[in-house]
């Protein structure tokens, strides 16, 4: 048996977020939308064609996880050039509170389905190299 995994990255929704709940517990608002579900079921029919070609004999496939189970989440405090869309200015200052920058994973809308910590270094550099400037 071997197994294989394929990864689509779900796209970005203004519904998903995470918030404090009213007695101060973080919360995960996350639902993949219909779209999201069509690709998944597309990429593990074209998966298990391709090891039908290499020939297996027999391919099973999961459910798509349910929406606790999500990784490299980005978006939470996504930067742009609109205040009414983003967070954060696209130098990861938020509108709010110039004062404030962010440079976790937060600012990006999506990884792309790969994992971000190399964006989000380098982001975090020129977020700095701004703060040095600014001195």
């Amino acid at each position: 048996m071997l197994p294989m995994v394929g990864i689509v990255e779900d796209l970005p929704s203004p519904e998903n977020r995470v918030q404090l709940s009213g007695d101060g517990q973080i919360q995960l608002h996350h639902r993949f939308s219909a779209f999201d579900l069509q690709r998944a079921d597309a990429l593990t029919g074209c998966i298990s064609r391709l090891l039908k070609t290499a020939g297996a004999r027999l391919t099973v496939a999961g459910k798509m996880p349910p929406a606790e189970h999500v990784g490299h989440q980005c978006g939470t405090a996504r930067f742009g050039h609109n205040r009414q869309h983003a967070v954060l200015d696209p130098q990861c200052r938020t509108w709010s509170h110039p004062e404030l920058y962010v440079a976790d994973a937060s600012f990006m809308p999506t990884s792309l389905g790969v994992g971000p910590a190399l964006t989000v270094i380098a982001n975090a550099l020129r977020v700095g190299e701004i703060l040095c400037n600014e001195l």
